[in-house]
């Protein structure tokens, strides 16, 4: 090899490249915190607005201390509700020919007016519903 083929690759190495860097961002601070003041004000408003709502106050303000999310207090507010239970209904007795003939329409008129007398089937029905309730 010639020297110069040697030194073709050395002096490729040394040279220098122009690199562009592109300027650093400029971040506005105050208006980062002035969004997280926002958010963290907005967050404390719906969390107090659910627990007074729900009559869990105190609920809320541990959930602030604690830093939760809405959404993760909307689950404390829902694990803490009763389970629902199926409405009891009170069912008298009545044959098919009895249902038929009963009228809920009546009975509401009967009750609406204080006038049982074209509805004496119906206030017996309703008495025994009530009895059924425990009225």
């Amino acid at each position: 090899m010639s020297d110069k083929e040697t030194a073709a690759p050395a002096a490729l190495a040394t040279e220098a490249v122009p690199v562009q860097v592109a300027a650093a961002p400029q971040v506005d601070y105050s208006k980062l915190e002035k969004q997280a003041r926002e958010a963290q004000s907005s967050r404390v408003a719906e969390i107090m607005a659910l627990g007074e709502a729900k009559n869990m106050r105190d609920k809320a303000v541990d959930a602030i201390r604690e830093g939760k999310s809405v959404e993760a207090f909307r689950g404390v507010v829902i694990d803490a509700l009763p389970s629902a239970q199926p409405l009891e209904v009170a069912e008298p007795d009545l044959t098919p020919k009895e249902e038929r003939s009963y009228s809920l329409m009546r009975a509401i008129r009967a009750a609406a007016s204080n006038d049982w007398r074209d509805a004496e089937f119906a206030r017996e029905v309703s008495d025994e519903i009530g009895t059924l309730q425990g009225r």
